[in-house]
């Protein structure tokens, strides 16, 4: 389960980091966001110890809700068909 977090938390910060290095620098960033730019650091190498209200709040000031909503829906749907059950199936035929 902590690798799937770290994968999660690593590819939020790259998208964030990729997406904030075209329009600005960390610092400039980081003052938009109210945080220090090591704060920023971390939060695109998809450190664990940064809050997940700051990776959301960094991902809502760069305009990537729409774009992280629909990869959310994606994962969901790929979570369930994971553990859709495919059991024998039961008759009524007695």
């Amino acid at each position: 389960m902590q690798n799937s977090v770290d994968l999660l938390l690593k590819q939020w910060g790259s998208l964030i980091q990729s997406c904030r290095a075209e329009r600005e620098s960390q610092s400039q960033f980081a003052k938009r966001l109210g945080v220090g730019r090591s704060t920023v650091s971390a939060l695109e190498n998809g450190c664990a110890q940064v809050a997940v209200g700051t990776y959301l709040q960094a991902i809502l000031v760069l305009g990537l809700a729409g774009s992280f909503a629909d990869w959310l829906s994606q994962q969901d749907q790929q979570q369930r068909q994971r553990f859709r059950h495919s059991g024998p199936r039961l008759d009524n035929d007695f």
